[in-house]
């Protein structure tokens, strides 16, 4: 390998690493702005499944934001980041080694997939780090004003 081909990787890869997490920031932002959940995946929180749509959508709006507060947004766009980088760096160099068929498409597939197989553990992970925000806010007592919804078979018991 030579010097100006890992000069020129590098200078690659820290393009797309600055880009797409510029990019991920901003979408988070957007995200944030407009109270959607984003990454996170509700259904890999056991404790959000026995409330009803609404209070789980606010309990979790309410876990993210603490979750994610300040400098803390950007955790959730390192991860997508990351994953993109990490296809972009996949293209770049199959591209500098010429090991498949020198084709757009082909590299523009490879990013794609490695991208794609690398956002399903960060989502898994920004799940993982949400969920302990939820399970802290329910422990608490701080979910929303509504109490969780009770099985039809058990008897509700009134305070």
């Amino acid at each position: 390998m030579r010097l100006d081909t890992t000069g020129s990787i590098v200078v690659e890869v820290a393009v797309v690493l600055c880009g797409s997490l510029a990019g991920a920031v901003l979408a988070q932002a957007l995200r944030r702005h407009r109270r959607e959940t984003g990454l996170v995946d509700p259904r890999r929180i056991p404790s959000l499944l026995a409330r009803s749509p609404d209070q789980r959508e606010a309990l979790l709006r309410e876990s993210q934001r603490e979750a994610f507060r300040g400098w803390r947004i950007g955790i959730p766009a390192l991860a997508v980041a990351l994953a993109m980088t990490l296809g972009a760096t996949a293209a770049v160099v199959a591209r500098a080694y010429s090991l498949p068929p020198d084709s757009a498409w082909f590299r523009a597939l490879l990013a794609g997939a490695i991208a794609g197989l690398g956002a399903f553990p960060a989502r898994l992970a920004i799940t993982a780090y949400v969920r302990r925000y939820v399970e802290r806010r329910i422990r608490i007592g701080e979910p929303p004003s509504n109490p969780p919804l009770q099985p039809a078979s058990l008897p509700v018991s009134k305070p």
